[in-house]
């Protein structure tokens, strides 16, 4: 007999068995266990799936800059697929770089905008 168990952490210290359904950990642990009545039976574990669906996260505001400036997120991600700024009333912003807290912006041209800007990630 094969069985697998789950488990899941916020610490990577203490540990709790889960049997799927909607899981809220920022660690995962599988175990796979082989019962035989028989020992001179051997065990070849060849391939082992599982499936995640980590939910986005989308977060957005507008933060006033002048010139260049910093825009810390209002939620937390642990990883960015897109982030985007845009001047409101016109004018170019570059974004210049970009993390898990928050993104780096420049006005183009100078200048005082408020900065409508969106993230996405999980």
């Amino acid at each position: 007999m094969i069985r697998l168990r789950a488990y899941i952490s916020e610490d990577n210290i203490s540990w709790k068995e889960v049997c799927g359904g909607w899981i809220k950990a920022r660690y995962l642990q599988f175990k796979v266990y082989f019962d035989t009545r028989n020992p001179a039976v051997e065990h070849l574990l060849t391939d082992l799936w599982y499936a995640i669906d980590v939910p986005d996260i989308f977060d957005s505001g507008k933060t006033t800059i002048t010139n260049s400036g910093h825009i810390t997120f209002n939620k937390r991600f642990n990883t960015i697929k897109a982030v985007t700024a845009a001047a409101l009333g016109g004018g170019q912003v570059n974004i210049v770089s970009y993390d898990e807290s928050g993104m780096d912006v420049e006005i183009v041209g100078a200048g005082t905008r408020d900065v409508l800007w969106t993230a996405n990630g999980y």
